[in-house]
């Protein structure tokens, strides 16, 4: 099973690299709205499942998509996912 910690830097790390390339990592706190901030669009929020499901063995439902609007919220789509 994957930590937490390791989630979230893998997670921080994958959206600071392809969708806020050049921005403060600073800005990219765990309740940073992805969508709201310009981070995720429909296009990104593709990349960023496909990168979930392949660096974790998971299949994510509609539902699952909806939920992530944050890195903390990503987490524990992933979280869920790898307890089950």
């Amino acid at each position: 099973m994957t930590a937490k910690g390791d989630i979230q830097s893998a997670v921080r790390d994958f959206i600071l690299e392809e969708f806020l390339s050049g921005e403060e990592p600073a800005k990219l706190t765990n309740d940073y709205h992805l969508v709201d901030n310009g981070g995720l669009d429909s296009m990104n929020v593709l990349r960023l499942v496909d990168f979930l499901e392949e660096e974790y063995d998971i299949e994510l439902e509609p539902t699952d998509i909806r939920q992530m609007t944050s890195v903390s919220n990503i987490v524990r789509v992933v979280e869920s996912h790898a307890a089950g």
